[in-house]
């Protein structure tokens, strides 16, 4: 069936059943959307991983203090726990914006920062970085308030790594795994070949691809760790232009900083989709496509009001 296309058929069969799947995920939350509402869904879909995140957090406890090396969970890897960790992290933060208080969000979120940083995933680390602006775009929060932030946090953070073995722990992972290995030696765990593979083949077959599953049928790799030279490589500029269109409404809606967005749910999107140019293949990433469609305001662009002009005295 494939064998005039990818060079695998059993490889592309299997790859086609996953996709198959992603599109049902994505329909299947359309229509509920269409049921209940967007905000309601997102709303419960980004808490009910909140939630699961913070579950997977309290089992990972016990490690805290019995082992040296990166934490995860239930047998899952790092890098996916250090993801669900900063989605924590942001739906804590994003609460606590809409309603400030010294709560048990504060707690989660310091929480939900250890568990990032123990999880040893430098794409995790980068990716919440980045949703961070973005939350913080979104919420239009003031920079005095930025500051007051950072200044409050920090502080509490400094002291917490200073005075703790814990925090001693957290201070040695961040500099191991970040520090020296991003910043001083360039470390990238091999993802840059990767990515040249990928470029390449999809060099070789711009139009269409390689074909589904080409990637670890010509023997570059279980996958490029990156969706978007995954497209490229195996589904050429067809490919991207197809995930571009997918992605093109929510970015821009981001860019313009759309008055209609919900900022956790744009934080979480954006957390996704940075964390899947460093790690998954698309079915690993399907988050990131009902994230697309949940954070996506309905309907035309909204654009500000414009202010009453003042009267004259």
């Amino acid at each position: 069936m494939f064998s005039l296309w990818a060079p695998d058929d059993e490889l592309a069969a299997t790859k086609l059943a996953e996709l198959a799947l992603l599109v049902v995920y994505v329909l299947t939350t359309f229509v509920f959307m269409v049921r209940d509402g967007r905000a309601a869904i997102a709303r419960d879909f980004v808490g009910a991983m909140a939630g699961f995140a913070l579950l997977l957090g309290i089992a990972a406890i016990p490690s805290f203090f019995g082992q040296s090396g990166r934490i995860a969970a239930l047998g899952g890897g790092p890098n996916v726990f250090g993801r669900n960790a900063a989605l924590l992290l942001l739906v804590a933060v994003s609460s606590q914006l809409r309603q400030p208080r010294l709560d048990a969000r504060l707690a989660t979120a310091l929480f939900a920062v250890t568990l990032v940083v123990l999880s040893g995933s430098r794409g995790a680390m980068v990716a919440l970085g980045v949703a961070s602006l973005a939350l913080l775009w979104v919420a239009r929060v003031q920079v005095s308030r930025i500051a007051w932030i950072l200044s409050g946090g920090g502080t509490a953070l400094a002291v917490f790594l200073a005075t703790t073995s814990l925090g001693a722990k957290i201070t040695l992972m961040f500099q191991e795994r970040f520090v020296r290995l991003v910043l001083q030696e360039r470390y990238t765990a091999g993802r840059d070949l990767l990515y040249l593979d990928a470029l390449d083949l999809g060099a070789r077959y711009p139009g269409l691809g390689a074909g589904l599953a080409a990637f670890p049928a010509l023997g570059y790799g279980v996958y490029p760790h990156n969706i978007a030279l995954e497209a490229f490589a195996e589904v050429g500029l067809v490919g991207v232009t197809l995930l571009l269109l997918v992605l093109r409404r929510p970015l821009l809606a981001l860019v313009t900083r759309d008055a209609r967005l919900e900022p956790s749910t744009t934080a979480v999107f954006v957390l996704l989709l940075c964390a899947a140019q460093f790690s998954g293949d698309f079915y690993d990433s399907r988050g990131v496509f009902l994230l697309a469609l949940l954070a996506t305001p309905a309907g035309p662009a909204s654009r500000p009001r414009a202010r009453p002009a003042r009267a004259d005295c």
